[in-house]
C-alpha cells in the first residue's frame, strides 16, 4: 500500500468516521453526587460506542476488501501470538473494537463507583476504614508541623537559582525528546521493517504498552513514597537509579530484537524500557514540590515545559539532519547517552537539598512510627484514594480522557505525511515529518511562558494552578 492513493471506499469511509467524530454529542455537565454521576456517564459511553460500532463496522469490510495479501520472507519465523492476532483481526471485527470498549469502561468506572463525598475537616468513612485496615500511617498534623520546621529552618526568603531549578528539572529533556522521536518516528520504522503489512497495528501496540505503564504510575509513586519513608537505602535517587537502569536494558533489548527481527522480544523489551521510564517518572513529578519553594512552582513549572518542549524539538532536528540516512539505530544510543546524562545532572541538582514539603519533609519525625501497607491497601489508596478529593476531581478526569480521546493522531504523523506525500521517497517524507513536529511543537513554547506568569488571586492556589497551566500547555499537546 506504500504510496499508493486510497480506493475510494477508504475515502468515504473516513469521511464517514471524520463526520461521525464532528458531530459527537457535546459534553454533558456532571451533576453533583453520585447518583446524578451516573446517568450522564453512561449516557456518553453508549453514544460513543454506538458510533464506534457504526464506524468500525464499516472501516473493517473497507479495509479487508482493500488489504492486499500478506506477504511471507522465505525462512521468517512468525511469533504465534502475533500471528494468532493478525488472524482473529481478519477474522472478527470484534478483535478490534472490544479493547476500545474495554478502556472506556474502565475509565469510566471510576466515575460510576459511588464514593462518599470529602467534608472539609472530616475524614470519609472510607479513608478510616482503610486506615485502620493498614496500619498506622503518619499524622498529617506531623507532616504539617515537619514541613513547616523545615520552611521555617530555611527561611521566608529562601530560593533555588535558576540553574538549580533547571538541574532539578534536566530529565524533562530527555522526555521531551523521547515524546517526539519514539512513537512517531522509530515505531513508526521499526513496524515497516518488522511488520510491513501491519505498521499500524505494531504502533498502535507499542502505544498500548506505553499507556498501561503509565496506569502504573500513581502505584509506583505511592510506593516510592512508602519506601523512601521506611527504609534508608531506598530514596528518590535510588529509585530513579532503577528506572534508568530498567530503561537502559530495555533499549538494548529493543535494538537487540530488530536486529534478529523478533516482534514478540521487542514488545517485551519495549515493555522493560517504558517501565523503567515510569519509574524515573514518580521520582521526576514528585521534585519540583519537594524540593523548590511555593513562592518558584511556577516558574518551575515553566522550565519543566520549556525543557520538555526543547527536548521534542532537539529530537525532530535530529531526525531532520539524519533524513539521508537510511540507518535509524542511531537513536538507541543517543537514547542511552542523553539519559544517563540528564539522570547525572538531576542527581547533582537533587545534592545537599532537603524535601521542605511532600511525605519526606517529616521523615525523620515520623521515623519508625510507619508501616508498609499491604498491596491492596496500597493500589485502593493509590487509585481510588483520589476520588474522596474535595471538589469536581472525577468530572475533571472525566474532561481529561475525552480530550485526550483526540490527540491520538499526532503519534501517527509519519503515517499521515506519508500516505499524503505519496511517492516522495523515504528522505522528503522524513523532512516534512520533521519540520510539521517542530512547528507543532514551537507553539506549545508561546504557553509555558506565558503561563509562568500566571498568577491566581490566592497565593497557594496560584502557584499550582501556574504549574498545572505551564505544563499542561507545553506537555499535553507534544505527549
Amino acid at each position: 500500500r506504500r504510496g499508493a492513493s486510497a480506493p475510494p471506499a477508504a475515502s468515504r469511509t473516513r469521511w464517514r468516521t471524520e463526520a461521525s467524530a464532528g458531530h459527537a454529542p457535546p459534553m454533558l455537565q456532571a451533576q453533583r453526587g453520585p447518583p446524578a454521576r451516573v446517568a450522564p456517564t453512561a449516557l456518553a459511553c453508549l453514544c460513543g460506542l454506538a458510533a464506534l460500532q457504526h464506524v468500525q463496522v464499516d472501516a473493517h469490510r473497507t479495509l479487508t476488501e482493500a488489504r492486499p495479501a500478506p506477504l511471507h520472507a522465505e525462512g521468517a519465523a512468525e511469533s504465534g501470538v502475533v500471528e494468532t492476532l493478525k488472524g482473529a483481526a481478519d477474522r472478527r471485527k470484534e478483535v478490534l473494537l472490544s479493547p476500545m470498549v474495554v478502556m472506556c469502561l474502565l475509565s469510566a468506572l471510576a466515575l460510576v463507583v459511588p464514593f462518599p463525598s470529602g467534608m472539609p475537616g472530616k475524614e470519609n468513612e472510607g479513608r478510616a476504614r482503610l486506615r485502620r485496615a493498614s496500619g498506622p500511617e503518619p499524622a498529617a498534623d506531623a507532616d504539617a508541623d515537619a514541613a513547616a520546621k523545615a520552611a521555617c529552618m530555611l527561611g521566608p526568603d529562601y530560593r533555588l537559582s535558576v540553574a538549580a531549578v533547571v538541574m532539578v528539572t534536566a530529565y524533562r529533556f530527555h522526555s521531551g525528546f523521547l515524546g517526539a522521536t519514539w512513537v512517531t518516528f522509530l515505531v513508526a520504522q521499526e513496524g515497516a521493517y518488522l511488520e510491513p503489512q501491519w505498521q499500524a497495528m505494531f504502533m498502535g501496540v507499542a502505544k498500548l504498552i506505553f499507556g498501561g505503564t503509565i496506569l502504573l504510575n500513581p502505584a509506583l509513586g505511592m510506593l516510592g513514597d512508602r519506601l523512601a519513608l521506611n527504609t534508608r537505602w531506598c530514596g528518590r535517587r535510588c529509585f530513579m537509579s532503577v528506572g534508568v537502569a530498567m530503561a537502559a536494558v530495555g533499549i538494548v533489548g529493543c535494538y537487540m530484537a530488530s536486529i534478529h527481527r523478533s516482534t514478540a522480544l521487542y514488545y517485551l523489551f519495549c515493555a522493560v524500557w517504558m517501565s523503567g521510564e515510569a519509574l524515573v517518572d514518580t521520582v521526576t513529578e514528585a521534585l519540583v514540590p519537594e524540593l523548590i519553594p511555593a513562592a518558584q512552582h511556577s516558574v518551575a513549572s515553566s522550565i519543566r515545559g520549556l525543557q520538555f518542549v526543547f527536548g521534542g524539538i532537539a529530537g525532530c532536528a535530529a531526525v531532520d539532519r539524519a533524513s539521508g540516512s537510511a540507518n535509524y539505530y542511531w537513536l538507541y544510543w543517543t537514547y542511552i547517552v542523553l539519559m544517563s546524562a540528564v539522570s547525572a545532572a538531576t542527581f547533582l541538582g537533587m545534592r545537599g537539598k532537603q524535601p521542605i514539603a511532600g511525605v519526606l519533609a517529616g521523615k525523620d519525625s515520623t521515623a519508625g512510627g510507619t508501616a508498609l501497607q499491604s498491596a491492596g491497601a496500597l493500589l485502593w489508596e493509590s487509585y481510588f484514594g483520589p476520588m474522596n478529593y474535595i471538589g469536581g476531581f472525577p468530572q475533571a478526569m472525566l474532561c481529561k480522557f475525552v480530550f485526550s480521546l483526540g490527540t491520538a493522531p499526532i503519534f501517527f504523523t509519519w503515517l499521515a505525511v506519508r500516505d499524503l506525500t505519496g511517492t516522495l521517497g523515504r528522505a522528503a517524507i522524513q523532512v516534512h515529518f520533521s519540520r510539521i513536529s517542530i512547528t507543532f511543537l514551537s507553539c506549545a513554547v508561546v504557553s509555558s511562558v506565558l503561563c509562568a506568569f500566571l498568577q491566581s488571586p490566592s497565593g497557594q492556589a496560584g502557584d499550582s494552578g501556574a504549574e498545572g497551566g505551564a505544563e499542561g500547555g507545553a506537555e499535553g499537546g507534544a505527549e
